[in-house]
């Protein structure tokens, strides 16, 4: 079944909806299509599979066409890929039966691991070379998860609509990485608020995961993340109404957000401390909060590199678990309205067809 994320109204939908990308929806259509046919394959055969793609401009130049403006907006010459599928006996994420995800590497100033920016070669049009210093070589990861033992050939339609919203979401973020090197000359994203408190030390698991929703709610009200979120569910809206839209996990955690309560997530993670490890409760409670900063601490500084400049960051300042869960507790609530808010503007444009 051929996907693809609708063009013709985006403009409209770009003049009000800023941090997201007309033009990482043209590659996001143009890499969807060539990646479909490995995903049926692999779905036929039910067996691990890889595939890596190696894209260069002669490849690319078919997506912006004779519209220059898209590729000097955002100059990918170059996309590395790499897709895998995953057949598993094992319980997903949400129980499901399938599950798809993506990376998108950040921009270096030199090739390396990730992705990079580059001398535009010699091949581009006159008109590009003109008007641009560099190009971007893009690197870019996907994979697909399927439990054998719940998915069935009447779930494939539903799986690529997944994968095409999950394409969608990457791309989004190598084009904030680009933009944020374009003004700053780094293009890398502050991430300890991501990701700090994510390795679980010494936490029973049932304790964890209702720690994990703070982690959750923190990473979700990351600005990139809120843009990536609201080009992805652009794509959703293509073939949901805005009630199917509600029933989404992207729906769900911004209504989280929204009433989100530090009290509330404390005392529930109070009760199942008490529940499964009554005789250590002080241990855990100050445990997570402990490695919370630690993890900050060096995500920061591997950012930063510079220690005293980290330190005066506002969240060692807290004393406890409850005031780091208090300390957030706004940006989480503003970014949960905020999602919602942008998510219903987008049901207001008009579809094609419509």
């Amino acid at each position: 079944m051929r996907v693809i994320v609708r063009e013709s109204n985006f403009k409209h939908f770009l003049t009000e909806e800023k941090g997201v990308s007309e033009s990482a929806i043209y590659l996001t259509n143009y890499i969807y299509t060539l990646l479909e046919p490995y995903i049926i394959e692999s779905i036929s055969i039910m067996e691990q599979d890889s595939t890596d793609l190696d894209l260069g401009f002669q490849d690319l130049k078919k997506v912006y066409k004779n519209d220059t403006e898209l590729f000097l907006d955002f100059p990918v010459e170059e996309l590395e890929i790499e897709f895998k599928f995953l057949p598993v006996k094992q319980t997903l994420e949400g129980d499901l039966p399938f599950s798809t995800g993506g990376g998108a590497y950040d921009i270096e100033d030199t090739e390396g691991n990730n992705s990079y920016m580059k001398e535009p070669s010699f091949e581009l049009p006159k008109k590009i070379l003109k008007n641009i210093d560099y190009t971007i070589h893009g690197k870019l990861d996907f994979d697909i998860f399927v439990d054998i033992r719940k998915f069935d050939e009447t779930m494939i339609d539903d799986l690529l609509n997944d994968f095409l919203d999950t394409i969608t979401h990457e791309l989004n973020h190598l084009y904030e990485f680009y933009k944020r090197w374009d003004s700053t000359g780094v293009g890398k994203l502050y991430l300890p608020k991501s990701f700090a408190g994510s390795i679980n030390v010494n936490t029973p698991g049932k304790i964890f995961r209702v720690y994990e929703n703070f982690l959750n709610y923190m990473y979700y009200s990351e600005p990139w993340e809120i843009n990536a979120n609201v080009q992805e569910a652009y794509s959703k809206i293509q073939r949901m109404s805005f009630e199917e839209f509600k029933g989404t996990k992207q729906w769900k955690i911004a209504d989280e957000m929204e009433n989100y309560s530090a009290e509330q997530l404390y005392d529930e993670l109070i009760k199942t401390t008490e529940e499964k490890s009554p005789d250590a409760v002080d241990f855990h409670i100050k445990n997570l909060h402990k490695f919370y900063l630690k993890q900050y601490k060096s995500l920061a500084i591997n950012i930063l590199k510079d220690e005293i400049k980290v330190m005066e960051d506002q969240v060692f300042k807290t004393k406890n678990l409850f005031e780091l869960f208090k300390k957030y507790e706004k940006r989480i609530n503003e970014a949960g309205k905020t999602l919602k808010r942008r998510y219903m503007r987008l049901f207001t444009i008009e579809r094609d067809g419509e």
